[in-house]
């Protein structure tokens, strides 16, 4: 049963997820438009007479002003994307869950278990493909730019280090390695802690009240960010100074943000599969749709 509930889960959710995907792939477009502009506009100025026309410098300025305001449009467009993407999947939960319309989710033959598990997926995956569609967009652009743009582009790109570090590169290169798998693990446990977080707070606080639910799953997600934040927060403080300090010993600066980065994904982790069997009990002994 739990196939068929997510089956119906993620094909609901997809009337969202395919056009906000649509509009990943037109703010591309528009994107490597706005990059075209600037990387010609950036030829034009860098070899520029010095008799030049003060018109022709006008136009040049303005283009490239107004390809890096369209591209700052694109950038704000793709992370509302994400965001609208967060937002919808959490509106639905507690539609489906503790509105009116929780007594058809919960008249089903399923189990508290399968419920949590297939929103909570659900959620995941469509927040997971659009964050890939946005970085995808991202890279397209950057390569565009590079493409296009040759040394005069790639030259910027070397100035604001895009790429993130440069120090140690050959000495430390496996904890290099090491950190950026840490990292998109931690993003990954990350990110479902932070679906089931919300979806714990709005379950929770939904059922204890009985009037004015929206705005109390609001403030409940709120607080329960809050809480957690700042758990987190200390824990990652503490376990930093230690990793710090072993970091020092070994002469390593990498190995420290690496051990952070381990003990947070076990930290967030336990913290994830708490909220699941909480999520799941509160399911099962505290629901009340009257």
């Amino acid at each position: 049963m739990f196939k068929k509930l997510f089956k119906y889960d993620f094909k609901s959710t997809k009337r969202v997820g395919i056009p906000l995907l649509i509009g990943v792939l037109g703010l591309t477009v528009i994107g490597v438009i706005a990059v075209l502009v600037f990387v010609s506009a950036l030829k034009t100025s860098m070899y520029m007479p010095e008799n030049a026309d003060e018109a022709l410098e006008i136009t040049t300025t303005l283009s490239m002003a107004g390809a890096i305001l369209f591209l700052y449009g694109v950038i704000l467009g793709l992370a509302l994307v994400v965001t609208g993407m967060q937002i919808y999947c959490y509106i639905d939960f507690f539609k489906s869950t503790v509105s009116d319309e929780a007594y058809l989710t919960f008249t089903l033959p399923v189990k508290a278990r399968d419920i949590v598990l297939s929103k909570s997926l659900c959620a995941f995956l469509w927040i997971a493909i659009q964050s890939v569609a946005v970085v995808a967009s991202l890279a397209i652009m950057l390569g565009v730019g590079a493409i296009s743009g040759g040394e005069e582009f790639n030259s910027i790109l070397e100035e604001i280090k895009l790429l993130g570090f440069s120090f140690g590169l050959e000495t430390f290169a496996g904890d290099i390695v090491i950190g950026y798998v840490l990292n998109f693990i931690y993003t990954v446990v990350n990110l479902a802690n932070t679906i089931l977080l919300v979806y714990s707070a709005i379950f929770f606080v939904s059922t204890v009240m009985r009037k004015h639910r929206v705005i109390g799953a609001i403030g409940g997600v709120v607080v329960a960010n809050a809480v957690i934040g700042g758990i987190r927060s200390i824990v990652q403080f503490i376990v930093g100074l230690i990793a710090g300090a072993i970091g020092t010993i070994a002469q390593n600066p990498y190995i420290a943000t690496n051990i952070t980065s381990f003990v947070m994904i076990l930290v967030v982790g336990g913290m994830t599969v708490g909220l699941f069997f909480l999520l799941k009990y509160l399911m099962e002994k505290k629901l009340n749709l009257e």
